[in-house]
Parts: structure tokens; C-alpha cells; sequence
């Protein structure tokens, strides 16, 4: 079964961005905007996620997913300052939105919001994003995904080191909470220990190392000329 995905010619809103719902039947927006410190604002817009279309293959589909994450997945671990965090994203055009909410129906998780950038707004278009961020989800859907339906070439070394990320975060999350002051209401759970920041570092440090380019393991292909027409 080949999949097959719809041309269609979105009607996107200039505040979010996102088809509207006579274009596609995956999404019923729940819109709110939103500005960060780094100076990118946007509309963070929810929705009742659908059930994945019966008509598309889910193992095909997942699959291809996996392919597709290869060239434009991002596999995050970051250093916060209360607690290390871990998190998935996918980042594309405005007007590639719909595949965002199709992958979303499929994992049934992951926000997707809209990014427009304040600096240098002109130089950018608008931008779409999917992003799972929540670490129950990371490691029972995204994870399991990965393993089943594998990843090749770098990003392959990208997640297997972010899923010691995820596991680390986990553990801490997974502690018992305690009950704290006179109402004996329950409180937050026990903070990182130094050591478990430490090996957070250490995998945060890790992955950023080995995304960078090691032009020693370039091979070098000969170029060989050919006599042929050039057209430009």
C-alpha cells in the first residue's frame, strides 16, 4: 500500500497558521498566543486529536515516519535551571502543517504551535512545530517507536544517547512525593541530587559533541571530469 497524502491548498490564518477546519478534518483548534524571552512569538493552538485515518497503513506509516524524522527531527536535552528536561521536535514551513497533525494523530501526543520570529522577522517565514515534551509520553510512545521502526546514520547516535536523557529524567520524576507543612498537602517531589545533574551534563555535553562535523571522517571522494553540456 502506497501512502498518499492529499495536495491540498491550506487556507492558513496569519495569527496561527494552521489549516482551517473545512481543510482538514485532524484538527479543532484551541488558539492562544504567546511570546517568549528568546523574542519569538506565535499562537499555540491545541486540538481534540483524531484517530489516525484508517485508510493509511499504520506500520507503512511508521516507517516512513521514521525516515522523515532522520531528516527533520531534533532529539533535545537541555539544562534548565530547576531540572535538566528532555523533549522531541519537529520544526517545519507554515505550510507543511498538515503532515504535523497527521503525525500527531498517529503518536496521539505532542503540542503543535506556531513560530514567528521578532529578530530579523522579515528574513524569516513563518514556521510550524510539533514538540513532546511530556516524559511519560517520550518514553512510552516515542521511544517504543524508534526501537520498533529504527533510525540510520547520525540521528540513530542522537537517540540512543537522548534516550539515557529521558531515562535519567524519569527516575527523578518517578520519586514519591511527600506531604509537607501543617495541611499535610503534598509536595513537590525530591529535587535532582548533584551527582544526577552531573550525568544529565555529561549526556547533554555528549550529544552536543557528536552533532558537530568531523572533517577527518569525511571521506575524500575523487572528483573525475567528465566532457558532457552544461545547461547553465
Amino acid at each position: 500500500m502506497k501512502i498518499t497524502l492529499e495536495n491540498r491548498k491550506a487556507n492558513f490564518t496569519l495569527s496561527a497558521c494552521r489549516p482551517s477546519s473545512t481543510e482538514s478534518p485532524l484538527l479543532r483548534p484551541r488558539v492562544s498566543a504567546y511570546t517568549t524571552s528568546a523574542g519569538r512569538s506565535g499562537v499555540n493552538f491545541g486540538s481534540d486529536m483524531m484517530p489516525f485515518p484508517e485508510t493509511i497503513d499504520r506500520n507503512i506509516f511508521g516507517a516512513w515516519l521514521s525516515g522523515f524524522v532522520a531528516g527533520e527531527g531534533t532529539f533535545i536535552l537541555s539544562m534548565r535551571k530547576k531540572a535538566p528536561r528532555a523533549s522531541f521536535a519537529i520544526v517545519l514551513r507554515c505550510d507543511d502543517a498538515e503532515i504535523l497533525h497527521l503525525i500527531q494523530s498517529y503518536w496521539q501526543c505532542g503540542s503543535i504551535y506556531t513560530i514567528r520570529r521578532k529578530k530579523n522577522a522579515h528574513l524569516h517565514k513563518p514556521e510550524v512545530k510539533i514538540e513532546v515534551f511530556r516524559h511519560d509520553q517520550l518514553e512510552n510512545v516515542l521511544i517504543p517507536h524508534f526501537e520498533r521502526f529504527p533510525l540510520f546514520a547520525k540521528k540513530r547516535r542522537d537517540f540512543e544517547i537522548w534516550k539515557e536523557g529521558v531515562r535519567m529524567v524519569n527516575i527523578v520524576n518517578r520519586r514519591k512525593r511527600h506531604k509537607t507543612g501543617v495541611s499535610g498537602r503534598w509536595g513537590r517531589s525530591q529535587k535532582w541530587l548533584a551527582n544526577e545533574i552531573e550525568q544529565f551534563r555529561f549526556v547533554h555535553d555528549e550529544i552536543r559533541r557528536i552533532r558537530k562535523v568531523n572533517h577527518a571522517d569525511i571521506p575524500q571522494i575523487p572528483i573525475q571530469e567528465e566532457a558532457g553540456v552544461f545547461l547553465f
